[in-house]
């Protein structure tokens, strides 16, 4: 057996996000994942309008819109119980929702 070693390259320093980057990264990850939503939903997918409400809401409630996070807590609950009835009833709203979460975390301070 035959072994052989190289030198280990040292850690690379990382540039902290402004307030400003991680902004645009939650609003990048809402609005991509928004219409997937929507979409799962309307094809009646509970699987996937579980895990994309899953995925939003993580994001929402990191960055403090509540608002949204709790909308969608009751979208992944009713895809959770693979109820589409109550799924239908508890999207509408959800793009007015985050755009208003949105537009509060651009105006916050830097």
């Amino acid at each position: 057996m035959l072994l052989t070693c190289r030198p280990a390259a040292p850690p690379r320093q990382s540039v902290p996000l402004s307030a400003t980057d991680l902004a645009a990264l939650c609003e990048e990850e809402v609005r991509t994942r928004l219409p997937r939503l929507q979409a799962a939903i309307a094809a009646g997918d509970t699987a996937a309008a579980r895990m994309e409400a899953h995925a939003i809401r993580g994001v929402a409630a990191s960055f403090g819109l509540d608002d949204l996070a709790e909308a969608l807590l009751s979208v992944e609950a009713a895809a959770r119980a693979g109820d589409r009835e109550t799924l239908a009833a508890a999207s509408p709203g959800l793009p007015q929702r985050a755009e208003a979460g949105l537009q509060r975390l651009a105006r916050q301070p830097a």
